[in-house]
């Protein structure tokens, strides 16, 4: 077992301040170089990558995280611990072939 890091990212991980919740329409989040998360995607593996929990989805019933589990509907996903429906804020969730490739939904 190689010990290397693992996904779990406990939410006191180094950033930059000012965190933003990322409400504005678009899809992609900005990154400290002003790129997105899919221009980021793109430009390495996406093992590698690694998402702040700043922008990450949260259901908007009980705020847990977006994840694997979660079931995917056209309109919204619905959370795995409480069932409730919440709408896309995020554009990089709305397509299965985009939510294949994402690491927090792993």
């Amino acid at each position: 077992s190689s010990g290397g890091a693992s996904s779990s990212s406990s939410g006191g991980a180094s950033s930059s301040g000012g965190a933003s919740n990322g409400g504005g329409g678009s899809g992609g989040l900005a990154g400290e170089n002003g790129d997105t998360v899919e221009e980021r995607l793109a430009g390495s593996s996406s093992s590698s990558l690694r998402v702040h929990s700043a922008h990450l989805a949260r259901c908007a019933e009980c705020l847990a995280y977006i994840n694997g589990y979660c079931a995917f509907e056209r309109s919204g996903w619905i959370c795995a611990l409480c069932g409730a429906m919440t709408g896309y804020q995020d554009s990089r969730y709305t397509r299965a072939a985009t939510r294949a490739n994402l690491n927090e939904l792993q």
